[in-house]
């Protein structure tokens, strides 16, 4: 059942909790698809991420909830649950919060129907990039082992409604906003917001003048050695003599 993703050895997470105490050689799993459904009174996100929350969707039928289970237990391997009660991680049925990289950004995921909603607090843009292309490099395995005639994509919000619409990431890097009929009237949706899954933060290239003075300082710093090493072998020679 491990290696079908179905069940989930806690002591292998990435930052393994503390464990409750146990007989010896006693394992502890976590079954999400035996878990209760969640409360979702009882997360309490800010209003900028969840303006910002990116759905991954199966348009042209349910998502699968096996899938989001096997992907909440790939995802225990690379993230640290969030949450932990009595050592045990506290996910539900339909939601596991994990904590990123920075140890300060919090990866929400919900699922209903045809649904993944991502949501992330407290992240910088390149927090964004990287849990998003995690979810979506091992839900793209899962797809492909399990139901490979089916395909997901992206969608977003519209205005704070249930109803949401596809987008591409090549649309949301280069359009500021878009035009969608919404309950027959003609809306304006803006894309940058969510621009932060889709862009990741490059390191500034070097200009000329610091690229020829590293130069400059590493050839100084090689005539340094040269002398150097030529001084001790002086002295080695005068040493034989």
């Amino acid at each position: 059942m491990e290696h079908f993703d179905l069940i989930f050895d806690i002591s292998e997470s990435v930052e393994s909790p503390r464990m409750p105490p146990s007989q010896p050689g006693r394992r502890t799993f976590v079954v999400p698809c035996m878990l209760k459904y969640n409360d979702l009174a009882d997360y309490k996100l800010s209003e900028i991420a969840l303006k910002t929350s990116l759905f991954i969707s199966f348009p042209h039928g349910f998502f699968p909830p096996g899938l989001f289970h096997r992907l909440i237990i790939r995802l225990f391997r690379k993230y640290k649950p969030y949450h932990c009660v009595n050592g045990i991680p506290d996910v539900s049925f339909d939601h596991a919060s994990f904590r990123l990289e920075d140890k300060t950004s919090v990866l929400h995921l919900f699922t209903a129907e045809k649904d993944i909603e991502l949501v992330i607090d407290n992240a910088e843009r390149n927090i964004y990039f990287n849990a998003r292309q995690t979810v979506e490099d091992e839900l793209s395995y899962l797809q492909e082992t399990y139901c490979p005639r089916m395909h997901f994509g992206y969608f977003i919000r519209v205005n704070d409604k249930r109803r949401k619409i596809p987008i591409e990431a090549e649309t949301v890097l280069k359009t500021d906003a878009i035009r969608v009929c919404v309950e027959k009237s003609d809306e304006e949706i803006e894309l940058k917001p969510y621009r932060v899954w889709f862009t990741t933060v490059e390191k500034k290239p070097r200009s000329p003048q610091s690229l020829e003075a590293g130069k400059v300082a590493a050839r100084l710093c090689t005539e340094h050695e040269c002398c150097h090493w030529q001084q001790q072998i002086g002295v080695l020679i005068v040493q034989c003599r």
